[in-house]
C-alpha cells in the first residue's frame, strides 16, 4: 500500500467518506493506523455516509420503515391497525417530494445491521438469475454481482425485499396476539385491498417477482433436507426404525407421503418469516438446514402474500375513478413513453410488457398476468434500458419472451415421493428383493400406505 505518512487528514477523511460500501471501509481501516484514528474522530460523518451509499438514498424511507415495523411490540397488526398503519405509509410517501436525510448514529448503524440481511437475500436473488440472464442475453459481465449493478438496478432489487419485509411485519399472524384481535387473521383479499392497492403496479410486481423467487428457494431449500435425509439413508435403510416414536410435526410435515399435499401452503407460510429468520434457512446446510427448518416448522399457516397476489384489486373490484380514468386513457389510444432509468419510475421491460400504456394503478391480480409468470422468472422488471435494449429483449412479444424463460428455466418443483417411499422402492431394487424387502417394512418410521 502507497505510504500515507504525507497525506493530511482532510484527504484522509475524504478517502473514507467515498468508500463504495462497508466492506471497502473496514478493509481502509484495518489498512492503518492514521486511517483508524481518523475514522475514530469522525465516525458518525463517516457511517452516515458509507451506509447511506450502501443502502441507496432513494429507498432510505423504505429501509427506515422496514426497521420501525421490525419493532413492533408484536409481529403482524390487527385489521384495524393494518389499515391505520397503511394511510400514514402511504401520508408519509405522499409528502416526501424531496430526498430523505442521510442517517445518524444508532440509527445509520440498526439500518446497516437490517440491510446485511437484505443484501444476502439480494446477492442470493441475482445469484440465481445469472443463468437466466445470461441465456437471454442480458447477463453482459459474467462476474455480475449485486454490487457491480447500476445504483438504480440495486435499489429496485433492496426495495423489493424491504416492501417484503413490511408486509410480513404487518400481516403475519401471531397466535400468541391478545386483545380483541386475538385469533383474527387476515385474509389475502383484505391484504390486497389494504396495501397493495396502496403502492404503484410496478412496484407490486417487484413485490410479486421477489415473493416468487423466495417461496421457490424455501422449495429448493425443504427438496435439499429432504434428499440428505435419503442419501444418509440409502446406504443402510434399515436404520429407520419402525418402533421409534414420531409425534413432531417436522417427520410428519416433511417427510411422510401423505403430507405432500400440503406443502405449498406451508411452503408460502414459511415465506412469513423475517429476513434474518429467511436467510438462515437459506443460509443453511446439511445439520445446520435441518436444525433451521426444525425450528420454524411450528408456526402458524395463514393466508399470505401469495395469496393477496391471487386477488382482483380493489380499484377493478369497485371500479373506482382512478380505475375509469386509466381505462379511459388505455380505451382512447394513451401510449406512455418510456423516460428514463429511475428508481421512483417505471422500467422500459414494465411498460413493453403493457404494450406501453396506462398503467401505473394496480389494477389486474399480478396472478392474472399472462406472461407475468415467465417474465418474473429473469426479474424483468429490476433490469436498466440499456442492458435490455442490449439483448433485443424489446423487439420481441412480452408472452413469447416469457415462455422461452418458463421453457428454458422452470420454476422448481417438488420431489413427489416422500423418503420412505424412496428408501421402499430402493429396497425392492435388490436381489432378490422379497426377504430384504419384508424386513425392511418392518422398519420404515411410517406404515406402508394403503
Amino acid at each position: 500500500m502507497v505510504s500515507l505518512e504525507g497525506v493530511v487528514p482532510d484527504v484522509l477523511f475524504l478517502i473514507l467518506l467515498r468508500a463504495s460500501g462497508m466492506r471497502e471501509l473496514w478493509g481502509l481501516i484495518r489498512a492503518s493506523p492514521r486511517i483508524y484514528a481518523i475514522f475514530r474522530e469522525r465516525r458518525d460523518a463517516v457511517l452516515s455516509a458509507v451506509i447511506t451509499r450502501e443502502i441507496g438514498i432513494d429507498i432510505m424511507d423504505e429501509a427506515r420503515i422496514a426497521l420501525s415495523t421490525s419493532r413492533f411490540d408484536s409481529r403482524g397488526l390487527s385489521k384495524a391497525q393494518a389499515i391505520e398503519w397503511v394511510a400514514k405509509y402511504n401520508s408519509t410517501q405522499l409528502n416526501n417530494s424531496s430526498l430523505p436525510e442521510a442517517p445518524h448514529g444508532l440509527e445509520a448503524m440498526s439500518l446497516w445491521r437490517r440491510h446485511r440481511d437484505v443484501k444476502f437475500i439480494a446477492s442470493l436473488f441475482l445469484q440465481e438469475k445469472l443463468p437466466i440472464l445470461e441465456s437471454m442475453g442480458l447477463l453482459g459481465d459474467k462476474t455480475l454481482t449485486i454490487d457491480r449493478l447500476s445504483d438504480v438496478e440495486r435499489m429496485r432489487i433492496y426495495r423489493s425485499i424491504y416492501q417484503y419485509a413490511i408486509y410480513g411485519d404487518v400481516f403475519y399472524f401471531d397466535p400468541e396476539r391478545k386483545g380483541a384481535s386475538k385469533g383474527v387473521i387476515i385474509g389475502g383479499y383484505e391484504q390486497s385491498h389494504i396495501f397493495l392497492t396502496s403502492i404503484l403496479a410496478w412496484q407490486v410486481e417487484e413485490l410479486s417477482t421477489m415473493n416468487d423467487f423466495i417461496t421457490d428457494q424455501i422449495m429448493k431449500k425443504w427438496q435439499e433436507a429432504e434428499d440428505d435425509l435419503y442419501k444418509s439413508l440409502q446406504d443402510d435403510p434399515t436404520t429407520w426404525d419402525v418402533e421409534r416414536k414420531h409425534d413432531s410435526r417436522w417427520e410428519t410435515s416433511f417427510f411422510s407421503a401423505t403430507n405432500k399435499a400440503s406443502f405449498s401452503h406451508w411452503q408460502h407460510y414459511f415465506a412469513t418469516l423475517t429476513i434474518a429468520e429467511l436467510r438462515d434457512v437459506f443460509a443453511g446446510t446439511g445439520a445446520s438446514l435441518v436444525k433451521v427448518i426444525k425450528k420454524y416448522a411450528h408456526r402458524w399457516g395463514h393466508a399470505f402474500l401469495n395469496e393477496a397476489l391471487e386477488e382482483e384489486p380493489l380499484h377493478a373490484t369497485f371500479y373506482t375513478s382512478e380505475y375509469e380514468a386509466q381505462e379511459e386513457a388505455r380505451v382512447g389510444g394513451v401510449q406512455v413513453n418510456f423516460k428514463r432509468d429511475a428508481v421512483e419510475l417505471p422500467n422500459e421491460a414494465w411498460l413493453w410488457a403493457h404494450k406501453y400504456q396506462p398503467c401505473e394503478l394496480y389494477t389486474t391480480s399480478s396472478h392474472d398476468f399472462a406472461p407475468g409468470n415467465g417474465l418474473r422468472r429473469f426479474g424483468y422488471v429490476f433490469w436498466d434500458s440499456h442492458r435490455l435494449q442490449r439483448s433485443q429483449i424489446l423487439q420481441k412479444g412480452p408472452q413469447n419472451t416469457a415462455d422461452y424463460a418458463l421453457a428454458n428455466f422452470p420454476r422448481p418443483e417438488y420431489q413427489t415421493e416422500s423418503v420412505e417411499e424412496r428408501i421402499r422402492k430402493l429396497a425392492q431394487s435388490f436381489n432378490p428383493p422379497e426377504p430384504w424387502s419384508s424386513h425392511l417394512s418392518n422398519k420404515l418410521p411410517f406404515s406402508p400406505e394403503t
